[in-house]
């Protein structure tokens, strides 16, 4: 689970139409897959500095900074397991609970919704999550 270089281009084209990120949460804590030639792609395509992401090819970075330079207020990740030291644990073929419903501004997958068998509620549940005029990106 990542976002990779078609997440990046979608995150920074919203960034670059006002749409805020504000309250974030990733859906698997995602990882930030992009090689210093996609950034240097994506600085000139976007006409921004994204040096502070480049990284010795193989390093293992995560998306919270990125997500925080796009203007994250804060970054909050689900995943099933606290293996990546996700922030909270819910199985997505499961109702959220009520009290986390309409917490997010943004909800972002980058690759985890397609292992989640009960797709119906997993979505459900993605929607559900965002407040209202909020915004998913997947």
């Amino acid at each position: 689970m990542a976002i990779d270089y078609t997440g990046a281009s979608l995150l920074l084209s919203a960034h670059r139409r006002g749409i805020p990120l504000g309250h974030v949460l990733t859906l698997g804590r995602q990882h930030l897959a992009l090689t210093n030639e996609m950034i240097t792609s994506l600085q000139r395509q976007f006409a921004v500095n994204l040096g502070e992401f480049r990284g010795k090819e193989g390093e293992e970075r995560f998306a919270e900074p990125f997500l925080r330079f796009l203007g994250a207020s804060d970054v909050t990740s689900m995943d099933f397991s606290d293996y990546e030291d996700s922030s909270l644990c819910h199985d997505l073929n499961q109702p959220i609970p009520d009290d986390w419903k309409g917490r997010y501004d943004c909800v972002i997958d980058g690759g985890t919704l397609e292992h989640v068998f009960n797709f119906p509620c997993a979505i459900r549940n993605a929607m559900e999550l965002l407040r209202v005029g909020g915004h998913y990106f997947g």
